[in-house]
């Protein structure tokens, strides 16, 4: 088994790929492997893949459901204790041997992540200390930066993909609210071990109203209650999305929500 499985879903975007690949490839050994679950892409992203020669590459290309639908691919076909989702563009800013992971028994391990703006700016933003204690408000855990113990996957189920943007958000609210195990997490925020670009499916604002719908269903469903705030959140995102140069807008409203 390998210590770690680092899951990348893609579907069209050739060159993320490549910046998240040339973020880990010097990390690739007996005990860090690389899945691509690739979304028969139609965009020069298989070729890529194909042409990458290592034999700690795995891939899949298929038409998949969603995100999350993929992400499930990459599970059940990785081998490493833990796992760590890597969308195409993210990119790893430590080595990973740095963290010892196989000091570790947690089962989730939270690391801090950078965010980026449009313009590949680092964002003044970061991840709260107790941002777990907030999870009933809005969808702030980074899975970028966690690390997944393979076997929550079996204790909590795989990623629900009946949600097309919100799934990793259900699954943190379904381990945080699990009573029939005790997880354990680990906190090691002072250290940054990725970042990500603020363009994907969440960030943009014009679809604020679907994330809003799914947000909501999974705060019922786990907290028998929806956020105030988080309305408040996406319908501003929402609203702004209709205002000329609203992405550079949504970067400061990022700055000041710290979210």
């Amino acid at each position: 088994m390998k210590e770690i499985s680092i899951i990348t879903v893609v579907r069209n975007d050739k060159e993320g790929l490549i910046n998240t690949y040339k973020s880990l490839k010097s990390l690739l050994s007996d005990k860090i492997e690389w899945l691509v679950i690739d979304g028969a892409s139609s965009d020069g992203t298989l070729d890529f893949i194909k042409d990458i020669s290592s034999s700690y590459l795995a891939w899949i290309s298929e038409v998949d459901q969603n995100m999350y639908d993929a992400m499930n691919k990459g599970i059940k076909k990785s081998s490493g204790r833990y796992l760590l989702f890597l969308n195409a563009g993210d990119m790893l800013k430590e080595t990973l041997t740095s963290i010892n992971i196989e000091t570790k028994s947690s089962d989730l391990i939270f690391y801090n992540i950078e965010k980026l703006d449009i313009n590949n700016n680092k964002i003044d933003w970061t991840l709260p200390s107790d941002f777990l204690t907030q999870i009933s408000e809005l969808p702030i855990v980074p899975h970028q930066s966690t690390f997944i113990k393979r076997d929550t996957f079996e204790k909590v189920g795989l990623y629900n993909d009946k949600f097309r943007y919100l799934g990793d958000y259900d699954f943190f609210c379904r381990v945080v609210c699990n009573k029939e195990n005790k997880f354990r997490y680990e906190y090691c925020l002072e250290k940054t071990i990725s970042s990500f670009v603020c363009n994907g499916i969440t960030f943009n604002y014009r679809l604020s109203l679907r994330l809003m719908k799914e947000c909501a269903e999974i705060q019922k469903r786990y907290f028998n209650k929806i956020n105030k705030k988080m309305i408040v959140v996406y319908m501003l995102k929402y609203l702004s999305s209709y205002i000329p140069g609203h992405l550079l807008i949504a970067n400061y409203m990022r700055n000041f929500l710290k979210h």
